[in-house]
């Protein structure tokens, strides 16, 4: 297991000026493509989702050739995940007061293959919500809400209660019952899971403030170090983490990029901090990266959108092992984004109006089309979430 804290790595300059070149001079070479709010001079695509996703207006989950019935269910899904067995959706429920219209109650549902379904919990710390009008979560990349293990029959989340964070928990899907629980200073991001070949123990990668980033780990219930601030004056964090590529995003005062997760040392390239170019998300502004590609050699970073997601987002698509720049997207108002394939990435957008909203397929080439009907009042498609560990 990787559990070592990086001697001399804890606050390096990332090679910045070489490697933040290198990606400015490239990216005039590379595929690009902007869209606007009107896709109406978009192809549509013949082609299908390839990946797990909620047809919201047919209340079902397609997964290939499966269909699975989530008709009846209360709120509106928000997240979705493939899981041993099943899937697990993510949701705002109408529960709570009116003071928690703005920001909404989540909970957690397991839905088995065969459409039974059971209850997680009804207090999950979901994710920051988007404008009121706009039917859709913010823009969130590198801030996971859950994490599924690599066995993919275990789960991570933090549970809240009126905004203020409680726990920490691991959930196994098999038995319907939590088998750890931590209370962290303050509510971590969870980066990724991995347990053991059976689906027990294991541990989860957390970051959080000053704390730094470490291996949470469940047999013990103690925590090892891998990344931490060099002094008091400095915060050094991960903000997104791919377990299975053995890579994190780390932050520090005035560096951002991807290293390779301790003990690796390799990669370790820059990603661009203009600041006219930046996302902010959680009170937090800057370039985010993630997700990475499924066979992990690609991973896109994500500026240039407001704090309400409505206005022109910049996706690069870079090489995971260099930061080499092999995509770069301009979407006006695009609201999430997921690899499809190795070689295809699925947007959801804004339309013409806030209230529409389309999915977009985009091919590394640059080819973008779209996909299926646009859809008011909230996304057409939840698209599945991928597993990271």
């Amino acid at each position: 297991m990787l559990m070592r804290n990086p001697t001399g790595r804890r606050s390096r300059r990332l090679g910045v000026v070489s490697a933040l070149a290198s990606v400015c001079l490239l990216l005039g070479a590379v595929p690009a493509v902007a869209i606007d709010a009107d896709v109406g001079s978009l192809p549509a695509s013949r082609y299908p989702i390839a990946v797990p996703y909620v047809d919201v207006a047919h209340a079902r989950i397609l997964d290939g050739a499966r269909r699975v019935s989530v008709a009846g269910l209360q709120g509106t899904v928000t997240h979705l995940w493939k899981v041993d067995g099943g899937y697990v959706l993510g949701r705002k429920t109408p529960r709570g007061n009116r003071s928690q219209a703005r920001t909404g109650v989540y909970d957690l549902v397991y839905v088995t293959s065969d459409g039974t379904r059971r209850v997680i919990t009804s207090y999950w710390r979901g994710p920051t919500p988007g404008p009121e009008d706009a039917g859709y979560i913010a823009l969130e990349i590198g801030r996971p809400a859950m994490v599924v293990a690599r066995s993919g029959t275990q789960i991570v989340f933090s549970t809240q209660a009126w905004s203020q964070y409680i726990e920490t928990r691991v959930y196994s899907l098999a038995t319907g019952t939590t088998t750890a629980r931590r209370t962290f200073g303050r509510a971590p991001l969870l980066l990724g899971f991995a347990d053991g070949p059976d689906g027990q123990d294991g541990q989860v990668l957390v970051s959080n403030g000053k704390a730094g980033v470490r291996w949470w780990n469940l047999q013990s219930n103690t925590l090892t170090t891998v990344l931490d601030s060099p002094d008091e004056f400095e915060d050094v964090s991960a903000e997104a983490a791919d377990l299975t590529a053995g890579q994190y995003a780390v932050r520090a005062s005035d560096d951002y990029g991807v290293q390779g997760i301790p003990p690796a040392t390799t990669p370790d390239w820059a990603v661009s901090q203009d600041p006219a170019a930046q996302v902010c998300n959680n009170a937090e502004c800057g370039w985010l990266v993630g997700p990475w590609s499924p066979d992990d050699t690609k991973t896109m970073s994500t500026g240039g959108v407001s704090d309400n997601g409505l206005d022109t987002a910049k996706h690069v698509v870079h090489r995971a092992s260099d930061g080499h720049p092999l995509l770069n997207v301009g979407m006006r108002s695009s609201v999430a984004s997921v690899w499809e394939t190795n070689a295809t990435l699925l947007f959801v957008k804004h339309g013409s109006t806030r209230a529409l909203y389309q999915v977009v397929r985009c091919t590394l080439a640059g080819h973008c089309a779209t996909v299926g009907p646009a859809r008011a009042t909230g996304t057409p498609y939840v698209l599945v979430t991928r597993r990271n560990s």
